[in-house]
């Protein structure tokens, strides 16, 4: 970019959000470069005992765009040392998975696990890999695993076999 010149900068707001945008032009062309400095996402997280019924936690915290699940939930711990922590495991290949959350253990005995969903429906992917958007709702559910969902026995599987290798 450094044969580009800048000729003017355009400020918006929008819903709350200050995006700044700067127009830079080079030999006849133009480039638009949004810079999302001062951007912020809205989350909501909270803590659910699926088996008793019981909540354990409700936080909203701001992320920049881009943060992913599990760094949300370091920032959650930071701003809430008395009221919110977790535990979990790092796997080369997997990436983390969440064991505790609020001094609730999962219990690979019992088949009770920790399972995040996004706005009411079951995460696909990883809390390395889910990026919250702005006004997400991510509820962590400390849940008997039954066998009903595809996908919780694909997470579940994986995470029994690297045990059993690591043994």
């Amino acid at each position: 970019m450094k044969d580009l010149i800048k000729r003017s900068e355009i400020v918006t707001q929008d819903k709350g959000k200050l995006p700044f945008y700067s127009l830079y032009f080079s030999k006849g062309n133009v480039a638009l470069v949004v810079q999302t400095t001062g951007m912020m996402n809205s989350v909501k997280l909270t803590v659910e005992n699926e088996l008793t019924g019981k909540p354990m936690g409700d936080y909203k915290t701001s992320i920049k765009p881009g943060t992913n699940v599990f760094d949300t939930m370091l920032q959650l711990e930071k701003e809430n040392p008395d009221k919110f922590s977790f535990k979990y495991i790092y796997f080369q290949d997997l990436g983390n998975f969440i064991t505790t959350i609020n001094g609730l253990e999962q219990s690979h005995e019992r088949s009770n696990y920790w399972m995040y969903y996004v706005n009411d429906v079951l995460a696909p992917v990883g809390v390395d890999l889910y990026k919250p958007d702005d006004g997400d709702k991510i509820a962590w559910k400390y849940e008997h695993y039954s066998g009903e969902s595809s996908v919780k026995l694909q997470a579940i599987h994986t995470i029994s076999s690297i045990k059993a290798a690591t043994k």
